[in-house]
């Protein structure tokens, strides 16, 4: 089993993928409210 912390974050994975055109940290940081405002 894969331990969660070494998992890349999704704003590790979207800032790779799209060869840095998406900020990650700016992602990750937003991530939280972003769940908050649209998920529940």
């Amino acid at each position: 089993m894969v331990a969660r912390n070494d998992l890349p974050s999704a704003g590790a994975i979207l800032r790779t993928l799209s060869q840095a055109a998406i900020d990650g940290e700016a992602y990750d940081r937003a991530l939280p409210q972003r769940i908050a405002d649209t998920l529940y």
